[in-house]
Formats: structure tokens, C-alpha cells, sequence
């Protein structure tokens, strides 16, 4: 028997006098199948706006990410419908969406990664980081002011092998 499991956390902070931020978090699971979804969504701004763009968000990815649509196709959808801020020329939202595909006794684990502007994700094998190779897919919506490029990304995990994602309220 194998004592394998997944193991999913996160750490959010606020912005001083805020009960409320603009990142989202979100985990669901299809319990009818060994696939669970976690989504780290930032919201454009801060306070309860950004929240209700990143909430929107992260549960549009939860449900297209369950269903049979493949990642990449889900991640256009989730593109294409977000709305585009008419001051910055940018999303109203960015997103990290990891679809976790796994074995009864989590002897294989599998994850495919859409990622669109937020930091790239880290991972590690151990201690040591891995870098692992990402399809780039462009895309050219009508009121962005820039090309959008959505990374897509697929590998194993095993056992201690660690993926961190963080949305850019890290880096500043």
C-alpha cells in the first residue's frame, strides 16, 4: 500500500486595513474521478474589486478544468472571456490553473499547468530545482494593448517533488 499523498497549502496576506485581497485561491475536485484543480487567480487591483475578478476567474477555470476540454483550450476560453481594462490595455485577471490527474494509490501523479501572467511556477525534485519545457500560445485579443501569451505545460510528480506558484503581489 502506498502512503503517498498530495499535499496542498497556501499562504495569503493582506494589505494593511484589508480583510479582503485580490488573490484568490481556489481547490475543487471532481469526486467521481482521481482529478482535482488548484488555481491561484490575482485580480487587477486590490480590495474587494480585484477579489470579485479574481473569484470569477479562478471558478471559470475550476469548472472548464474538470471537464473534458483539454487545458490549453480551457486557458483560450478563460482568455477570451475575460474583459480588458480600457485605461491599462491589460486582463482584468491573471491565472495559474494546475490540473492534478492521479492514480487510485497516487503511484503516478500528473499535472498539466496553464499559466498566464503571473510568475512562472517553481519546481523541485528534492531540493533541487527543475526546469521543465512550456508551450507558449499567443494570443491577440482586440483592446489588449500587448500580446498575451498563456504557457502550457505537462509532467509527473513524485514522491517529494514540490510546485509552488505565487501571483506577483510576491514580487512587489
Amino acid at each position: 500500500m502506498n502512503d503517498l499523498c498530495i499535499d496542498i497549502d497556501y499562504s495569503q496576506l493582506f494589505k494593511h486595513g484589508q480583510n479582503i485581497g485580490g488573490d484568490v485561491y481556489y481547490i475543487d475536485r471532481n469526486e467521481n474521478s482521481n482529478v482535482m484543480t488548484v488555481i491561484l487567480s490575482d485580480g487587477l487591483g486590490s480590495g474587494v474589486r480585484a477579489n470579485v475578478l479574481a473569484s470569477l476567474t479562478s471558478h471559470m477555470a475550476s469548472k472548464l478544468s474538470l471537464s473534458t476540454m483539454d487545458l490549453e483550450k480551457s486557458a483560450e476560453v478563460i482568455m477570451d472571456t475575460l474583459p480588458i481594462d480600457s485605461v491599462k490595455g491589460i486582463s482584468y485577471s491573471t491565472f495559474t490553473i494546475a490540473r492534478i490527474i492521479f492514480s487510485d494509490d497516487k503511484s503516478f501523479i500528473r499535472v498539466e499547468l496553464a499559466e498566464y501572467d503571473n510568475p512562472d511556477s517553481l519546481r523541485f525534485v528534492g531540493s533541487e530545482p527543475v526546469e521543465w519545457d512550456k508551450t507558449a500560445i499567443r494570443l491577440k485579443r482586440k483592446a489588449a494593448i500587448k500580446e498575451e501569451v498563456v504557457y502550457s505545460s505537462s509532467f509527473e510528480l513524485n514522491e517529494g517533488d514540490r510546485l509552488i506558484f505565487f501571483s506577483d503581489g510576491v514580487a512587489q
